[in-house]
């Protein structure tokens, strides 16, 4: 989602709305399709962050983004519903002893919280640094697979569990 957020930017900036909005677009139908395959909370999430993004896509074809802020905050909300889907899918894979697959997704799930809450703005948690340094370590781990013992008891999603909840106050209004 970064990179089509990226893209969006610059063509926004270069005012090539129809561009920029065809970015947006592209972003809310790979958050549907996360949607589809997600449950509970994250289903919500990435369900009401894809018809932000259509709503913001419209808004930029017509010229008409009334804030900088509004963008990031929807970027922020998009980035944690992805990340609070890969840390469910994480949990479901490495509860089937798929540990090459939970850390494929452990990994991107505490990307998109990185990702999430450099779009607030706001500096990151030293709380949630040290826990995405550590599923980042224990995600490589998991993916060679020599990481089984590294999160054993589940501590390592836990935490990461714990982390994307916090982030979402900040960054979660929808309801």
């Amino acid at each position: 989602m970064t990179a089509t957020f990226v893209k969006y930017i610059f063509a926004f900036f270069k005012r090539n709305y129809r561009a920029a909005a065809a970015e947006l677009r592209e972003g809310a139908v790979f958050l549907k399709a996360e949607g589809g395959r997600a449950t509970g909370d994250a289903e919500h999430a990435l369900e009401a962050s894809a018809q932000e993004l259509d709503k913001l896509a419209t808004e930029t074809a017509e010229a008409a983004v009334k804030s900088v802020q509004d963008l990031d905050n929807a970027f922020a909300r998009a980035d944690h519903a992805l990340a609070k889907q890969y840390h469910a899918l994480a949990d479901a894979a490495h509860e089937k002893d798929k540990d090459k697959l939970a850390g494929q997704y452990v990994r991107a799930a505490a990307d998109h919280l990185g990702h999430a809450v450099a779009w607030t703005g706001r500096e990151t948690e030293e709380a949630t640094a040290d826990v995405i340094d550590a599923v980042r370590i224990g995600a490589g781990k998991l993916i060679e697979g020599s990481g089984r013992t590294a999160v054993e008891g589940g501590k390592l999603f836990s935490d990461l569990g714990k982390a994307i909840e916090r982030a979402g106050k900040s960054v979660e209004p929808h309801k």
